[in-house]
């Protein structure tokens, strides 16, 4: 946009005025006059005025692409880099132009040849043909309107005919009879089938429609029946079965639920079977015996006699079966070698290992006592 000048400000107005130093300005106990400033405002809007005049350029005038055709504008400095960078060197090649900088002709030889003319790329052209090689056609067929009509006389094989010159029979032998038919290939034939071989018959099904119904008796296993006398029985715990002249289901029998008194049976809807557990839960059933429990746990006993009173002392009892993981506990009951009163103790168990334990044997009376063993229980897993 243009920019306006400034008007003048009191151009004629007095600048000089009492205790007025132009050189140092005014003391500093005294404002300025009216008349100085009108004078310091008409020289400002002087100055901007000439700098105006100096063809002061807004921004808004300058050109910021390169599209604007308006030689009145500068370009900016942001194009102008652009230009520079982009611009292409004395030696360089254009990678496109919109016309070559020498003309070029352009000719045709071998097998076609061509008035060579001038090309410079501003226009498209065409090259005029003077002349074609026939030797040069390897692909494609003449038209026949452009082969001319030769009065000439010819010798020898034609490549090809409308018509043959002796007729021929074509006749059909082997797998299939057919009759002898002439043939000079004037027209198309076709040849009446007369018989077929069936032992030729190699691959391929035949339809069922061109197999006849044999009405006879037949005697031994056929490749293929709808019905025969084979049938599929259900033996014990299973049903379904029956005659071969459709498919067939077996189902086994659902099974009934086992319980101690379970035994091996089975009917036609279900089956059971004997339950013994002796296998998965051992079992020493003896004086000094264990049972082993589902879940791991482990049940062990034994008994320790002595024939008369053994006094104080402390006895070692190796368990029948070592306990895989540990020991819980171990109770232990006194024995007496004879239904009388003349026997007082106990026995304590002072230890147990996963494979043993260890006893105590005390007594509270002395003399002729009948104390004897004792019997020992143990819980581990």
């Amino acid at each position: 946009m243009a920019i306006e000048k400034l008007t003048e400000f009191a151009k004629t107005g007095q600048k000089d005025t009492d205790q007025l130093d132009l050189e140092v300005g005014f003391v500093v106990n005294r404002k300025p006059a009216r008349q100085w400033f009108n004078w310091l405002f008409n020289a400002l809007t002087n100055k901007i005025n000439e700098i105006i005049d100096a063809d002061f350029m807004p921004k808004s005038d300058v050109v910021d692409n390169l599209t604007t055709n308006d030689s009145a504008k500068p370009l900016s400095a942001k194009q102008g880099k652009a230009l520079q960078d982009g611009k292409l060197g004395k030696t360089e090649t254009a990678v496109a132009a919109t016309k070559l900088a020498t003309a070029r002709t352009i000719a045709l030889s071998g097998g076609v040849t061509g008035t060579a003319t001038s090309f410079d790329g501003s226009g498209n052209i065409s090259i005029p043909v003077t002349a074609i090689d026939g030797s040069k056609i390897t692909t494609g067929t003449i038209p026949a309107a452009r082969i001319p009509t030769l009065n000439q006389s010819t010798t020898g094989n034609a490549a090809t005919a409308t018509k043959l010159q002796t007729a021929r029979t074509i006749a059909l032998s082997g797998g299939v009879t057919g009759t002898a038919t002439s043939f000079d290939g004037s027209g198309n034939i076709s040849i009446p089938v007369t018989a077929i071989d069936g032992s030729k018959i190699t691959t391929g099904t035949i339809p069922a429609a061109r197999i006849p119904t044999l009405n006879q008796s037949t005697t031994g296993n056929a490749a293929s029946a709808t019905n025969c006398s084979r049938s599929i029985v259900a033996g014990n715990g299973l049903s379904g079965g029956g005659e071969l002249n459709a498919n067939r289901t077996l189902t086994l029998g659902t099974p009934s639920t086992i319980t101690a008194s379970t035994g091996n049976t089975v009917s036609a809807s279900s089956h059971t079977h004997d339950l013994n557990l002796d296998g998965f839960f051992k079992a020493a059933k003896s004086t000094n015996g264990y049972q082993q429990l589902p879940g791991g746990l482990i049940l062990q006993w034994g008994t320790v006699d002595y024939s008369n009173n053994p006094g104080q002392v402390s006895r070692s009892v190796s368990f029948p079966l070592s306990f895989p993981n540990a020991c819980l506990n171990v109770t232990a009951t006194r024995k007496m070698n004879s239904a009388t009163n003349q026997g007082q103790g106990s026995v304590l168990c002072v230890s147990s290992t996963r494979t043993s334990a260890l006893f105590s044997l005390v007594h509270q009376q002395g003399g002729n006592i009948d104390l004897g063993g004792f019997t020992w229980f143990a819980i581990g897993y």
